[in-house]
């Protein structure tokens, strides 16, 4: 879409490959214990390191992301990412503001 600096878009709470985040949350499903799709994920792992913008048009990428939203592991990679990455850190930011 024109204007959207975030690119190619997924998750439940929706991560950016331009965030670098896409990144940080695949990587994170390629090391889970158990995940059904690492071996066809692992291999992006370098372009969304590079926020490759070419990547937002990888239907084969895009397929390999839809088969993992189905792992029940990648809900809870996904859980334990963005509570980690957004909501403690907004927690924090909301005590601190809280105390000053």
């Amino acid at each position: 879409m024109a204007g959207d600096t975030g690119g190619l878009t997924y998750g439940r709470s929706q991560t950016t490959l331009m965030s670098g985040n896409l990144y940080l949350l695949v990587q994170d499903y390629c090391t889970a214990s158990g995940a059904q799709f690492a071996d066809a994920l692992r291999p992006w792992l370098p372009r969304l390191k590079a926020k490759d913008w070419t990547l937002n048009h990888e239907q084969s990428l895009k397929a390999a992301l839809h088969n993992a939203g189905a792992d029940p592991i990648m809900h809870e990679v996904q859980d334990r990412f963005f509570d980690r990455v957004y909501w403690v850190p907004a927690q924090n930011l909301a005590a601190f503001k809280d105390c000053s």
